[in-house]
């Protein structure tokens, strides 16, 4: 009995440290995934640059990012490294809030500074 009540108290203390609320910063670096309708996209993201890759799409670009505050962040300066490039004179500008956490999910809302247009992604962590 007493080895149950042992096992029971780690499980517990386990799943007590799992279910901590995650921060917008827990999110600030790391590899995560997002599916378009255009296939998976996958997201490697550092303290200054953040990598997109899509096969689906035949492209793979970087951008710096730079974080205006805890939960949003600027993409700016694309590289292509695959595919063609889209803004030509690189004048870009993805801005991006995150506006809600699940687990190791979090939901953005994303616009650009070339037009009006404002998207809701999902987005999964995936380290």
């Amino acid at each position: 009995m007493k080895k149950l009540v042992i096992v029971l108290l780690i499980c517990l203390t386990s799943s007590f440290v799992n279910a901590q609320d995650l921060s917008c910063k827990d999110f600030h670096i790391g590899k995560f995934e997002m599916e378009t309708e255009y296939g998976k996209v996958f997201i490697t993201r550092t303290e200054t640059s953040q990598v997109e890759f899509c096969k689906q799409m035949n492209y793979k670009a970087s951008f710096d990012i730079i974080w205006k505050d805890d939960c949003t962040y600027e993409l700016s300066n694309e590289k292509i490294q695959i595919g063609d490039k889209i803004d030509t004179d690189n004048s870009i500008k993805v801005k991006s809030k995150i506006y809600k956490i699940e687990n190791n999910v979090f939901f953005l809302r994303v616009s650009t500074n070339l037009d009006e247009l404002v998207l809701d992604c999902k987005i999964i962590k995936t380290n």
